[in-house]
C-alpha cells in the first residue's frame, strides 16, 4: 500500500492568496470605526468607537486565525492510502472514506484533481494535483480502471474542496445558535453605532 500526503507547497499558496483578503476583511471594519470615532468632539466619546474598534479587530484575528489553522490542519492530516484492492482517504476530523476497486465505476481527470467515483455519491473521492507524487498515483489509477477527462476544463477545481468535500455538516441547532449569536451580535453592533451619531449630530 503507497501512501500519499499533499505537498506544503500548496499550502503556501492558499496563504498567499487568503492572507491579503483575511487582512482586509479584519483591519477595514476597524479602521472605519476608528476614523468614525476621530470625528467625535466629545474625548470620551472617541476612546469609546476606538475601543469598540480594538474589539472589532481582536475578534476578527482571532476568526481569521483559527479559519487559517484549521485549513493548515487540514492540508497536514490529508492522507490518500492507495493498493490495488482500492483507494481510502483518511484526514483529521472527518469521516474515513474508502472506495474499492469493485465499487470504483469511474476515474476522472479534471483541471485541479482527479474525481474517484463510487457506486455510492457519498463514497467519491476528489484527490487534487497537489498530492505528492500525483501522475504515480495516476498510473495505478490506470490499472484500476481507465482514466477519462473531463469535458469542462475552464474551471480550475480548488484543493481547498478536497479539504472540505467529507466534512460532517453542523447539527440544525449549532446552525440556529450561530445565527442567533451573529444576528444579536449585528444588531447591538447597529445601535451602538447609531447611539454614537445622534451623540455627534446633537453636540
Amino acid at each position: 500500500m503507497e501512501e500519499y500526503v499533499l505537498k506544503p507547497d500548496g499550502l503556501k499558496q492558499i496563504y498567499k492568496t487568503l492572507l491579503p483578503i483575511s487582512l482586509l476583511t479584519v483591519c477595514l471594519p476597524a479602521f472605519l470605526m476608528a476614523s468614525f470615532g476621530l470625528s467625535f468632539p466629545v474625548h470620551e466619546m472617541k476612546l469609546f468607537m476606538w475601543g469598540l474598534a480594538g474589539l472589532v479587530l481582536v475578534f476578527g484575528l482571532l476568526r481569521e486565525g483559527r479559519k487559517l489553522y484549521k485549513i493548515r490542519r487540514d492540508w497536514l492530516s490529508f492522507r490518500i492510502e492507495f493498493s490495488d484492492t482500492g483507494i481510502r482517504k483518511t484526514q483529521r476530523g472527518q469521516p474515513e472514506v474508502q472506495v474499492t476497486a469493485a465499487e470504483l465505476s469511474r476515474v476522472v481527470k479534471a483541471s485541479g484533481g482527479v474525481l474517484l467515483q463510487g457506486a455510492d455519491p457519498q463514497t467519491s473521492i476528489f484527490v487534487p494535483d497537489s498530492l505528492g507524487r500525483y501522475d504515480e498515483l495516476l498510473v495505478g489509477l490506470s490499472r484500476l480502471r481507465p482514466v477519462e477527462e473531463s469535458p469542462v476544463t475552464s474551471v480550475s477545481v480548488s484543493p481547498q474542496y478536497a479539504l472540505l468535500q467529507h466534512r460532517p455538516r453542523k447539527s440544525f441547532a449549532m446552525q440556529l445558535l450561530k445565527g442567533i449569536g451573529l444576528f444579536f451580535g449585528g444588531i447591538l453592533l447597529f445601535f451602538l453605532l447609531v447611539i454614537g451619531l445622534l451623540y455627534f449630530l446633537s453636540s
